[in-house]
């Protein structure tokens, strides 16, 4: 399956994690249920935030997107996308709805510790996991001092020490 996504102006919006499951994932008028508040802090880095949700008292510290990135809101979309290789793989368009800058993670009567709570460290987790999936192909030293012989495959990628881009250190 090919998915297409399709970045258009996309309004500003608030992403909010909560403690709990929602069975519903259409819009919902959140602005008029959920209202924050910001509680009185010596500095900005550690305003928290406080809500209310059912009758539970939640607490959060907003996270920020790291620099250069931006977290995006998609839905299916209405353009009707063609894969030109594959005319049967069916392919799904996406478009953009809002952007945010910032990620606010909620908890139960306490602010979630950023070094435990897996939304946050989850975010951080991906965003390094991606980079290693998505970025540049750095070369190894044991590529660059000569040890390996470097061949071009049908497909035109390298091919190192005959194992179709698969170092092992036994040589084999």
């Amino acid at each position: 399956m090919k998915i297409e996504v399709q970045v258009g102006q996309a309004k500003q919006a608030q992403c909010h994690v909560l403690p709990c499951k929602i069975h519903s994932n259409g819009p919902a008028n959140v602005s008029d249920y959920f209202k924050p508040h910001v509680l009185p802090a010596e500095s900005k880095e550690s305003q928290v935030h406080t809500a209310y949700f059912r009758g539970r008292k939640l607490l959060a510290i907003p996270h920020q997107v790291p620099e250069n990135y931006t977290g995006y809101v998609l839905r299916e979309g209405h353009v009707q996308a063609v894969d030109l290789d594959d005319e049967d793989a069916p392919t799904r368009a996406l478009r953009t709805t809002e952007s945010f800058n910032t990620i606010t993670v909620w908890g139960h009567n306490s602010v979630p510790d950023p070094e435990k709570d897996p939304w946050v460290c989850g975010t951080t987790d991906w965003l390094s996991v991606a980079h290693l999936i998505h970025g540049p192909i750095e070369s190894t030293e044991s590529e660059t001092s000569g040890n390996g012989t470097n061949s071009s495959t049908d497909n035109g990628s390298a091919d190192t020490n005959g194992t179709n881009g698969i170092n092992s250190s036994n040589g084999n």
